[in-house]
C-alpha cells in the first residue's frame, strides 16, 4: 500500500486560494457596507426621520359611573402627554438653542 502524498507546491497554492476567496468575501462585505452606509445613508435618514411622527390612536370616552342614588363615584376627565425626544429636537436645531426649539415645539402643538 504506498500512499500518495500531496506534493508541497499544491498545498500552497490551495492556501492561496483559500486566502483570495476570503479576501474577496471580505472586500465584497465591505462594498456592499459602504453603499448601504455612504450611498443610501441619506435616504435611511429621510426614512428615520419620517418615523419619528407618531399618530395616537385615543380610545373612546367610556362614561361615569353613578352608585345606585345617582352620586358620581367616577368619571372620566381628558389627559394628554407630550412627550418631547431632546435627541431628534437638538438633530434638527443644530445652529439655534435647544430650549428655543423645545419652545417653538410646544407653541406648536398647544395650537
Amino acid at each position: 500500500m504506498s500512499s500518495a502524498r500531496i506534493p508541497a507546491d499544491w498545498e500552497i497554492f490551495r492556501l492561496r486560494v483559500l486566502l483570495l476567496v476570503m479576501w474577496m468575501g471580505l472586500a465584497l462585505l465591505g462594498a456592499a457596507l459602504w453603499r448601504t452606509q455612504i450611498v443610501h445613508g441619506q435616504r435611511f435618514e429621510k426614512d428615520l426621520d419620517k418615523q419619528s411622527v407618531r399618530r395616537v390612536r385615543l380610545p373612546a370616552i367610556r362614561g361615569r359611573i353613578l352608585d345606585r342614588k345617582g352620586r358620581v363615584m367616577a368619571e372620566n376627565q381628558p389627559r394628554f402627554d407630550i412627550v418631547l425626544y431632546l435627541e431628534e429636537i437638538r438633530h434638527s436645531a443644530r445652529r439655534g438653542n435647544t430650549v428655543e426649539a423645545v419652545e417653538k415645539v410646544l407653541e406648536t402643538l398647544s395650537k
